[in-house]
This record gives C-alpha cells, structure tokens and sequence, in this order.
C-alpha cells in the first residue's frame, strides 16, 4: 500500500511591496519544539503532525487494471508528472521465492524476463480531487510493467524520464532460475503495459540497491551525459561473489 501526505497551506498574507508572508500572530508565545509538532493519529495507518493529512492506495492484493493483482512487498519507488493534474508512480516489488506463499512464478504472463521469477515493477496513475489536491483524490489506473525479475529493492528516477529498477541478489540457473539476475533494468515513465525486459549488463551484475543519477551539463568537449554511479546494498558495497561491478559513469548521451 501507498501513502500520499499533504500538509495543509498555512493562513498568508501580502504585504506591500513583497512577496506571500506567513501571517504573524498578535502575540508573541513560546516556541514550538523543532520540527513539525507531536505526532497524532491521522488515520488506521499513520500518525503525523499537525495539519498533515494522507491518502492510501495500491493495497497487495487489489486488482489492478489489467486484471492482475497488486503484488505485495512494496518497495522503491518514484513520484513523475503524469500531466493533467496526475501523478504517476513507478514501484518495485522486492519479491523472493523465501516469503511464506511465494513461488517461483513470474507477475504475469508477459514479457516476462524470467518465468520463474517472482518480482517486478508497477505503474500507478493517481489523480486529484477538487482542485490539485492529490491527498483528496484517487488511484485512476495501475498496471504491471516489468515483469519476471527477482528481489527489486531500490532504484533512482532518472533525467530523461525514467525508473532504474535494482534487483538485490545474484540468483540464478544454479538457484533454480532461467536466467541470471543482479542487474538494472530501466522502465519509462509511459509504459502502457510489460515492458521487453533488457538488463543493462554495462552497470555490472551484483547487488545494486540504488544507482543515484546526476545530469551532467554539456560543454564545448563533451556532450551532456547521465552519470550513474553504482551502489551496493551492503555497508561496504562490495559486489556478490562471481559478479563484477563496473566504473559506472556515462551510461549514455541525452
């Protein structure tokens, strides 16, 4: 399940010559202890602070728009423009064979990059109430769009409009899979259904968690690239044994 918290706009006032101010009170009180205030029940789910409120959707299990139900294990993920007032979520779903009921079955029966792998990608499109109020809207469409991939933990949004998706193992036929894992794969933020699912081999096999991603500006030399350098998931980011872990810099010109 997701979680979408707003806080509440607080009262403003203009004053001459300048831009919104917060208004001031009349009188002057003690100050408030640092950060948002005391947590409060806002909900069966969550407790959050004062004037912070939150909507929740793509519960495991709930069927999705393409007749497939919403995987469980929720986990990285990132929030795009969908355009029209929408937000669309791109969300992995850390899936192993290990979990009580799981078993080695792909999502769906698409594109799947692996049969016998359960995890993959989502696709949300949440639109909003009245208004642009997201918190007070609700969940239009969801789909399954990287299917047959095994643990997807972490991942990064890219530049170009991207989800870089990581799975944290290194299984493969010799765990009883079809075809190695520990790779990242990339899934658009338009992606109407499965998308053919292309490891990038170039990032290295091992234990990717999260590939943070940074737009390097073109000069008279080179062209603007995407700098993508790797991570591990453990504390020292070592790669798994029998993989390697490439020097990941430009992964390609933009």
């Amino acid at each position: 399940m997701d979680l979408f918290a707003v806080r509440r706009p607080a009262g403003q006032v203009r004053a001459s010559g300048s831009s919104s101010v917060p208004s001031a009170a009349p009188n002057p009180t003690p100050a408030a202890p640092a950060g948002f205030g005391a947590l409060r029940p806002a909900g069966p789910e969550l407790a959050l602070p004062p004037g912070f409120r939150y909507a929740s959707f793509g519960r495991a299990g709930a069927p999705m728009s393409d007749g497939l139900p919403t995987p469980i294990v929720h986990d990285g993920q990132a929030l795009f423009d969908g355009g029209h007032g929408t937000a669309v979520l791109l969300r992995n779903h850390e899936i192993d064979p290990d979990l009580p009921g799981v078993q080695h079955r792909a999502l769906g029966p698409r594109e799947a990059y692996d049969r016998a792998a359960p995890a993959g990608v989502t696709w949300s499109r949440y639109g909003p109430g009245r208004g642009t109020d997201l918190a007070a809207g609700r969940l239009r469409e969801s789909r399954l769009v990287l299917n047959g991939t095994l643990e997807n933990c972490n991942g990064s949004p890219t530049p170009g409009g991207t989800w870089l998706s990581c799975e944290e193992t290194t299984d493969g036929t010799a765990a009883g899979y079809e075809r190695p894992h520990g790779y990242v794969f990339e899934v658009p933020v338009n992606a109407r259904g499965p998308v053919s699912p292309l490891p990038l081999q170039a990032m290295g096999r091992f234990e990717p968690s999260a590939p943070p991603c940074t737009r390097r500006p073109a000069s008279s030399t080179s062209p603007r690239t995407t700098a993508i350098p790797a991570t591990g998931s453990t504390a020292s980011c070592r790669p798994a044994p029998g993989s390697w872990r490439p020097a990941a810099d430009a992964r390609r010109a933009r």
